[in-house]
C-alpha cells in the first residue's frame, strides 16, 4: 500500500491504491495544466490563482502536491532535464555526426514524451546551460541546432 505525508502533521499514513491513483491523476493534471498555461502565458503571467481555476481543484488540493509556482514549474520541466541530461552526458565524447544523431534522437523523443515541458526549457532559455553542463562545454553548435529544431517544432507540432 502506498504511503502519503501528511503536511500538517508530518505523519506518514497508508494510501488506498484507488486513492494513490486518483492523486496521480490530480497531480498530472496540475502538471499538464501548468504546463499548457505556462507556454501560453508565459510564466511570469501565470498565477497559482491560474492554475487552479483552469485545473478546477481547490487551492489546498494544489498546495497537497506542490508549495509554489515555481515549484510546479520546477516539476514540469525536471523530466526534460533528468532525461536530456542523461542521454547527452552518454554522447560525451562521440563523433559529431553521432553525436548530432544521438541530440536529434533525444529532441524527438522528449517532444512526444513532454512536449509543453520542452518548449517552456526553450522559451526559458536553458537548452544551452543543459546541454553544455551535459557535454562537457561543447554544447555550443548542438544549442544553436536544438533552437533551430525548436523553431520548426513550433510551426509542426500540434
Amino acid at each position: 500500500m502506498d504511503q502519503i505525508l501528511r503536511s500538517d502533521t508530518g505523519m506518514t499514513l497508508p494510501v488506498r491504491p484507488r486513492v494513490a491513483l486518483r492523486r496521480a491523476r490530480v497531480r498530472d493534471s496540475l502538471l499538464a495544466v501548468g504546463a499548457r498555461l505556462f507556454v501560453s502565458e508565459g510564466v511570469e503571467n501565470v498565477s497559482v490563482e491560474d492554475v487552479i481555476a483552469a485545473a478546477d481543484i481547490a487551492r489546498s488540493t494544489f498546495y497537497t502536491f506542490f508549495t509554489s509556482k515555481r515549484d510546479l514549474l520546477v516539476h514540469i520541466v525536471e523530466p526534460v532535464f533528468t532525461t536530456g541530461t542523461a542521454t547527452f552526458t552518454a554522447l560525451n565524447g562521440l563523433p559529431p555526426k553521432a553525436m548530432m544523431a544521438g541530440v536529434i534522437d533525444t529532441y524527438l523523443t522528449l517532444w512526444e514524451r513532454h512536449g509543453d515541458a520542452l518548449k517552456e526549457v526553450a522559451a526559458l532559455g536553458w537548452f544551452g546551460f543543459a546541454l553544455d553542463e551535459a557535454l562537457g562545454g561543447s554544447g555550443g553548435a548542438l544549442t544553436d541546432e536544438m533552437l533551430m529544431m525548436r523553431e520548426v517544432g513550433r510551426h509542426v507540432a500540434p
